[in-house]
């Protein structure tokens, strides 16, 4: 014989809120627990969106999607363009790089500014800005190199170097004009018939993964005329470094300088030096 051995059945319950005299339903053997599907999130669809370079009115098309970060489609309206774009502007004003795009209209035109708005001068006047638009190119070929100290966080490097041939040909140390700021730097080569320019946002969500906090103070260009344009990018010096700053001289071993130990000064300057000779050496000058 065989025999089937169902599972107890719970007892009744009475459904909360309920007064104490109330009747008891009998459970319902047919209850099913009823599952809300929830549909699909439909899939973003590309969308192709024109740009124009200003002021020259060239146009180009771009494929993005509404939550494009800005900044990629400002770097894929350089490489349509064959200009270095500096700013993407919306119908409703400039475009923050850093955020995405959002919903995209029908017929929607970002305009693209191949001059910096805020970096560059005004008063800089050179005769290839004035012959018309399309003057400046921008710099496409470029590395870069990041140096990371064992020693210390300042010591730091990042280093951004030019390969463009047509820009390194026209280059001197009279001509390359560079402006760094917290978050960006802007580099102008002054040509004879054109403008090279590179401007780039740097940090460790960009394209130049730089992932110290740079000092514009302490950056600088290195310019061999016709071959070499590096820039090179810095980290703020400790408060304890800084020109002004009172110290005192203490545990100086060398014969000329163990003389000055116990002396008050004031830093004047400071060289981070790293040759071959004397590597991973520091150098202050203190008045005293």
């Amino acid at each position: 014989r065989r025999y089937i051995v169902a599972p107890p059945v719970p007892p009744p319950r009475r459904s909360p809120g309920a007064p104490a005299g109330a009747p008891v339903a009998a459970p319902d053997r047919r209850a099913r627990a009823l599952v809300q599907m929830q549909p699909a999130k439909a899939p973003e669809k590309m969308q192709q969106v024109r740009v124009q370079l200003v002021p020259s009115g060239q146009e180009a098309w771009i494929w993005v999607l509404p939550g494009t970060p800005c900044g990629a489609a400002q770097r894929q309206a350089s490489q349509v363009l064959g200009q270095e774009v500096v700013r993407l502007e919306g119908p409703q004003g400039l475009l923050d790089a850093s955020k995405p795009l959002g919903p995209i209209e029908a017929g929607q035109v970002l305009l693209a500014h191949a001059d910096s708005l805020d970096l560059e001068d005004p008063t800089d006047a050179h005769p290839a800005t004035t012959r018309g638009p399309g003057v400046v190119q921008g710099i496409m070929d470029f590395g870069y190199h990041q140096y990371l100290s064992e020693v210390c966080n300042f010591c730091h490097r990042f280093h951004v170097m030019i390969k463009c041939p047509k820009a390194l040909a026209e280059a001197t140390k009279e001509n390359v004009i560079a402006k760094f700021e917290p978050k960006e730097f802007s580099l102008t080569i002054r040509g004879l018939r054109h403008d090279f320019r590179l401007r780039r946002s740097f940090g460790t969500k960009t394209s130049l993964p730089v992932t110290f906090k740079v000092s514009p103070e302490r950056c600088t260009v290195v310019v061999s005329p016709g071959k070499k344009v590096e820039l090179i990018l810095r980290p703020a010096l400790p408060s304890s470094f800084k020109p002004g700053k009172r110290v005192k001289l203490q545990n100086l071993q060398s014969k000329d300088a163990v003389r000055l130990n116990g002396h008050f000064g004031t830093i004047q300057s400071f060289v981070a030096k790293n040759s071959g000779c004397v590597p991973r050496t520091w150098f202050w000058s203190a008045e005293y």
